[in-house]
């Protein structure tokens, strides 16, 4: 039989990322506007492995994110483990975050239409109704946090990286930012153009441009003056390894 999962609010959790350091968060209260799904909050702080949580210290940290996923499923695929429980203002914890989300159709007349996701946000808070407001202004670009419910796999991402890697429309407006320290590779096919870009933190270090007739510029320097990291909507198939980006940078030696 397996063993039941019980988890309550207060319950301190670890995700150890790459086996190099440890990162906490607490789930704090349940969002009935969004499917009852728990909402955590993660933490700045890095660990080293050996660290011996105190979920007390722990929760002291400034948060670094807010977002909705299911606890099960992390536990479950051994993505983060439950290290104790810490007391909290959970009642006023829950003002602070402000969730939002953009569609592709609007119900009107009766029917849904296509419309222009860019132009049709909503925004809440936890256990708050939806309010629309069209376009996200540019001073929540860098506020808002997307409100859908994350699977295990896109939180723990978020840890690492920084950023959901996952495809959304909301990264049109939203702004990603990656942790200053980590490295992130992208290849983008447009039109005739085949574009690689290595990124430390916000900045292009690295680019190849291939054109369709095999010409390439190969630039390096750092930052190069590229649009930031979080100015383009990047897709989940456009992220490549480390490994396939050095491949294609030494192909043109």
């Amino acid at each position: 039989m397996a063993k039941r999962i019980v988890t309550k609010i207060g319950d301190v959790f670890c995700v150890e990322v790459d086996k190099a350091y440890k990162r906490y968060f607490q789930y704090f209260c349940n969002d009935m506007s969004v499917l009852n799904s728990s909402v955590i909050r993660v933490f700045k702080k890095r660990y080293p492995m050996d660290y011996k949580p105190k979920p007390e210290d722990i929760v002291k940290d400034e948060v670094d994110f807010y977002a909705h996923t299911i606890l099960r499923n992390g536990i479950e695929d051994g993505l983060w483990y439950k290290v104790g429980k810490a007391k909290g203002e959970f009642e006023e914890e829950k003002l602070k975050p402000l969730f939002g989300t953009c569609r592709e159709t609007k119900y009107t007349n009766g029917e849904f239409i296509d419309v222009d996701p860019d132009s049709n946000w909503i925004v809440w808070r936890i256990n708050c109704p939806f309010k629309s407001i069209g376009i996200l202004p540019e001073i929540y670009r860098d506020v808002v946090e997307e409100g859908s419910v994350k699977p295990d796999v896109e939180i723990v991402d978020r840890i690492k990286y920084g950023y959901y890697r996952w495809t959304s429309p909301a990264y049109n407006l939203l702004h990603r930012h990656p942790h200053p320290d980590i490295d992130s590779y992208v290849k983008r096919e447009t039109g005739d153009r085949s574009l690689y870009l290595h990124f430390k933190g916000e900045d292009v270090v690295q680019k190849i441009d291939v054109d369709s007739n095999g010409e390439v510029c190969k630039e390096e320097g750092f930052p190069l003056p590229l649009p930031k990291f979080w100015e383009t909507n990047w897709e989940y198939d456009e992220f490549i390894t480390a490994e396939e980006f050095e491949e294609e940078w030494n192909k043109y030696a």
